[in-house]
């Protein structure tokens, strides 16, 4: 677990860090990379990736709690971002970010993924969401992005 400040309140959450490949479409070229999970109970439907490229250039996603969950078990995903077990290997996930026409694939630790998730369902249990929502902050948020 760990703190920081946010808008002068305590805020806590959860985070580790996986290794996950990146796989080039041919299967060709593996590139293995550290990802940061980020869960704040303030955000309680959404786990921020942040893979970091060449031990510093970051790249940082928002990705579905649930969408991990379920990715899991089968393949799930709609849009940008998609995730399903290996048909082979019970160990791995993958999952797939997609940016307009660009797309990357990523191998990653079923048991690490697995894990991580069971210790936000614990800060956050399924159904106690709504408790959690910082709604002043989202709203706050979509008023700054109208201005």
């Amino acid at each position: 677990m760990f703190f920081g400040e946010s808008t002068n309140q305590i805020r806590f959450g959860l985070s580790t860090i996986l290794r996950f490949t990146l796989v080039d479409a041919t299967r060709a070229t593996e590139t293995g990379m550290a990802v940061r999970l980020w869960y704040f109970p303030r955000d309680p439907y959404a786990i921020t990736a942040t893979f970091v490229l060449n031990g510093h250039e970051t790249i940082t996603w928002m990705l579905s709690r649930e969408l991990l969950t379920r990715g899991l078990r089968t393949v799930v995903g709609d849009g940008d971002v998609h995730m399903r077990p290996d048909a082979h290997d019970a160990s791995v996930v993958w999952i797939e970010l997609k940016l307009g026409p660009m797309a990357a694939v990523f191998r990653a630790p079923a048991d690490g993924v697995a894990e991580y998730l069971t210790r936000t369902y614990r800060l956050v249990p399924v159904g106690e969401e709504s408790h959690w929502l910082d709604l002043d902050r989202v709203i706050q948020h979509l008023l700054d992005g109208a201005a």
